[in-house]
């Protein structure tokens, strides 16, 4: 398998522009005189272009293939040759005659589409290799060979090679395209790009991304490319460790992972979720080390759910980590640099207040945050002078501005603390490196004696809504070690709404309605600052129409502050609404639709995996409806109560004469579930909808 690797010969490019000498072009094609079948480009001073293989010059002629044929073109009318880049496989056509056995293997492989609903490929082999010299240089290997299925999987052609371009290189081994006849198709050097993702932040402009496409990506085709990136230069906390997955939603015939591991070099790895043993482990020795190899076969297609755990979480996970410390040991190195750099950075701007929750909202609104991972910014903050001149900055940037602000206001106990979101999966803590935990945050003690975190944000939240939305999650905390996030409450996040209606003996209605937004769901009305009174009224009549769309007389008014992000915000509206109810002479009848919902979340029967949220919340919904003169409540909703799990649903009923009043509290108070507590969900929010089917009834005294 590793034979497949092996580099081949390959020509350099020879780029040249039309005013260089036909002589220097002639000269340099000499070197080339063995013929070729890979696609160079021939450009005649008329303009036309010609795809072919440059075969060779005599004399005054440049002779080049072209559709099968050889053709003469006299050197005064060749302005431009540019040669494809040779790579591995270049110089076959047919399938048959490339003699790799994993290939081999592949051709002999044809999923069938309808065998895998819902894939748009399935991976025939998917091959990472890893050869460390140390534990901070390494050098990977990669190779995936795809069969596209579908419409839906064409994008597989495209492939992309992040790296730093300042340590590390990087090379496309090889890329082709099978077709189910055979023929092979080659990578052009016309579809491969170069670019910076970061070209517009010079602060941070170290990742490249070298993107191709394979040709002809269509459904039947297989798609086979391998590449190979190396880190050739030492960065600060940053030492090797990786996940790998072994599984997903689409299938996977199989999937292997080595690691080459020399003497002396530290390395740890520990698999998880996997009961069954599905992913076979062997290590061998090898001159100068030992060579790990993990292999699973036939990786079954896992279709999502919803509410599921991340997939890191529910299939196979290998992690590796070339570290030998504690996890203790990590965080009192990052505290030790977070010291060094205190007495390096002694040029920061004195904070512009004493008050840790103003600091934070200084940096979230007045510091634009730049959507760059440490992969790019490293694990070092820089200058924090700079970031605050600036006014932007990578998220460890700005949390170090914050950082050193509430050292120097004086805040008690502050602290780094790195974080992994529950999304990425479980932390794995016999397998200690920094590199699992990415988000930057800050904990402080407040006057209280409470432990508080602070993760800078952006203009509509809240102080405590980022740390909110890692709740549960497992943080490293500099000069102690590993610890993890306390869950914030229930009540931290969701909706209040309160709807009173009048109903006249011709069925119009009056309705006053008070919603209040908490945490994270505020945001929505946060955002209204930036619209004009227009604008603000659209969005509010929306609402309304969301309601019924024959509603009129509307009137409305917000209530809190939305500029400066208060944790609750409400949202008063007054509107009529004729015709609402049906009413004669006897009855009168309707469907309030403040109480509609959609159980779309629960629309299996059985599930696989457990249940998964992000955030506890309560939503409560209160719907009182006072009916027309001289009738009386007849028939409607019911008093429930039923408990899925962390979710519980309580519906109580009060009615006196015509008043009808009913509230509907959805809680959660936990952030998952076993897939054995999906029945009782299922059944909770199928209760909760049948609530908003009821047609509420009164009858004439």
């Amino acid at each position: 398998m590793t034979g497949s690797f092996t580099p081949s010969n390959r020509f350099s490019l020879c780029r040249h522009r039309p005013r260089i000498g036909i002589f220097l072009l002639t000269a340099g094609l000499l070197w080339f005189s063995q013929p070729s079948v890979h696609a160079d480009l021939i450009v005649l001073r008329d303009g036309r272009e010609y795809e072919g293989a440059l075969l060779r010059t005599d004399g005054d002629e440049v002779v080049f293939r072209q559709d099968g044929k050889e053709i003469r073109y006299p050197r005064a009318q060749v302005v431009h040759i540019r040669l494809q880049k040779r790579r591995q496989w270049d110089e076959f056509d047919r399938a048959e005659q490339i003699s790799d056995p994993v290939l081999k293997k592949c051709l002999k492989v044809r999923v069938q589409p309808g065998r895998y609903p819902g894939a748009g490929t399935a991976t025939l082999y998917e091959y990472t290799k890893v050869r460390l010299r140390s534990p901070q240089l390494w050098s990977t290997q990669r190779r995936t060979v795809v069969q596209v299925l579908n419409e839906h999987g064409e994008s597989a052609s495209v492939r992309n090679i992040l790296y730093r371009n300042d340590v590390d290189g990087t090379r496309i081994v090889h890329a082709i395209t099978v077709r189910p006849d055979g023929r092979v198709l080659h990578l052009q050097d016309t579809a491969v790009q170069d670019g910076s993702v970061y070209a517009g932040l010079k602060r941070y402009d170290t990742v490249k991304r070298r993107r191709f496409a394979l040709p002809e990506g269509k459904a039947g085709v297989i798609l086979d490319a391998a590449t190979e990136t190396d880190r050739q230069k030492a960065l600060p906390f940053m030492r090797f460790a990786a996940e790998f997955v072994f599984g997903g939603p689409d299938p996977v015939l199989e999937r292997v992972v080595e690691v080459f591991v020399p003497a002396g070099c530290p390395f740890s790895w520990r698999i998880v979720n996997d009961p069954d043993k599905a992913v076979a482990y062997t290590r061998r020795a090898v001159e100068g080390g030992v060579l790990h190899r993990w292999e699973r076969l036939h990786s079954p297609q896992t279709m999502p759910e919803p509410m599921m755990p991340p997939w890191a979480d529910v299939t196979p996970r290998l992690v590796v980590a070339a570290d030998s410390r504690t996890w203790e040991a990590i965080a009192a190195e990052y505290a030790g640099l977070l010291d060094r750099l205190e007495r390096e950075f002694g040029d920061i701007p004195a904070p512009p207040s004493k008050d840790p929750i103003e600091l934070w909202r200084r940096v979230s609104r007045e510091v634009k945050g730049l959507g760059v991972p440490i992969f790019a910014s490293g694990r070092v903050p820089r200058s924090p002078a700079e970031t605050w001149k600036m006014r932007s900055g990578a998220p460890i940037d700005r949390a170090y501005l914050l950082y050193r602000w509430l050292q120097i206001a004086g805040v008690a106990n502050v602290r780094w603390v790195w974080l992994r979101p529950r999304s990425w999966g479980r932390l794995v803590p016999e397998t200690p490196a920094l590199n699992f935990l990415e988000v930057p945050g800050v904990q402080f003690e407040t006057r209280t004696g409470k432990t508080m975190l602070l993760v800078p944000g952006d203009d509509l939240d809240a102080p405590e809504e980022p740390a909110a939305r890692l709740g549960g999650a497992a943080c490293l905390i500099a000069g102690r070690g590993l610890d993890k996030l306390a869950v914030a409450p229930a009540d931290a996040l969701g909706t209040e709404r309160l709807v009173r209606v009048q109903l006249d003996r011709k069925g119009n209605a009056r309705v006053r309605e008070r919603t209040v937004y908490r945490g994270a769901a505020a945001r929505a009305l946060r955002a209204w600052r930036r619209l004009t009174p227009d604008e603000i009224r659209n969005q509010v009549q929306r609402r309304v129409r969301d309601v019924d769309s024959r509603a009129a007389d509307l009137t409305w008014k917000i209530g809190g502050d939305v500029t400066r992000n208060k944790p609750e915000i409400s949202l008063e509206m007054s509107y009529t609404i004729p015709e609402f109810a049906d009413c004669r002479s006897t009855l009168c009848a309707l469907r309030p639709p403040w109480l509609e919902y959609e159980a779309r979340a629960v629309g299996r029967d059985t599930r696989r995996f457990p249940l998964f949220w992000e955030q506890a919340r309560q939503d409560r919904v209160t719907v009182e409806i006072e009916g027309p003169t001289g009738f009386a409540a007849y028939a409607g909703p019911s008093a429930v109560s039923r408990r899925a799990g962390p979710v519980q649903l309580v519906a109580d009923v009060e009615t006196r004469g015509a008043l009808v009043r009913t509230t509907v509290t959805v809680r959660r108070d936990g952030l998952e579930a076993p897939a054995s507590a999906y029945s009782d969900m299922k059944k909770t929010l199928e209760t909760r909808a049948a609530l908003g089917r009821r047609y509420w009834i009164w009858r004439r005294r």
